[in-house]
């Protein structure tokens, strides 16, 4: 296996099990991405201050035979510019009689040990999360993490900003809840006034 920056995970789980009716073989029902496993915050738009992006791909089976696949690509990279990178890939068997069983994959940053990290930012780009049955390609997802935006809340002199701000981006040192005109300036850590 290929060490890469970014770590995708594949849980299954939270899927309502029931008995089998007339579905003889796998299918997806939805696919999407979120803040949260549960998929209850959906969007296609994340920030490199995100905890992580979830792919939830719904799987409805009456077999329990068929291969689940799931590849994490990135298709840009920050500057729009086309590449094709698989970061993560996992497998998985269709439970018999699930509908819409939850398969997820998710992107979280790594550490230079290859740990997942919530201190270290997302990587900025866009990416598409595939599912294929057996094989058979069933369904995309695609999404984009951005720099995060300024803070709404007080900005501490000399922490980090590095990959979570855009280089060069001047922000309210109080936050942009805040009313007072003091700036602090990110250039890999922030240097206020």
């Amino acid at each position: 296996m290929t060490v890469s920056r970014w770590l995708s995970r594949i849980v299954a789980g939270g899927g309502l099990l029931v008995a089998a009716a007339s579905c003889s073989s796998a299918h997806v029902s939805d696919i999407y991405t979120s803040v949260d496993q549960e998929g209850a915050r959906r969007r296609n738009e994340f920030f490199t201050d995100s905890l992580g992006v979830y792919c939830i791909a719904e799987v409805s089976s009456g077999r329990d035979d068929q291969t689940i696949e799931m590849y994490l690509r990135q298709i840009q990279d920050e500057n729009g510019r086309g590449i094709d990178r698989v970061i993560g890939a996992s497998e998985s068997a269709t439970p018999k009689g699930a509908t819409r069983q939850k398969f997820i994959v998710r992107l979280v940053a790594l550490d230079a040990k290859g740990e997942p990290s919530e201190e270290l930012p997302l990587p900025t780009g866009r990416f598409r999360c595939e599912v294929k049955i057996d094989g058979a390609d069933e369904g995309t997802a695609t999404f984009n993490v951005t720099y995060a935006p300024c803070p709404v809340a007080q900005i501490t002199n000399a922490t980090t900003c590095n990959g979570f701000i855009k280089p060069g981006t001047v922000c309210p040192k109080f936050g942009t809840a805040g009313k007072d005109p003091a700036t602090c300036t990110c250039n890999g850590v922030w240097a206020c006034n």
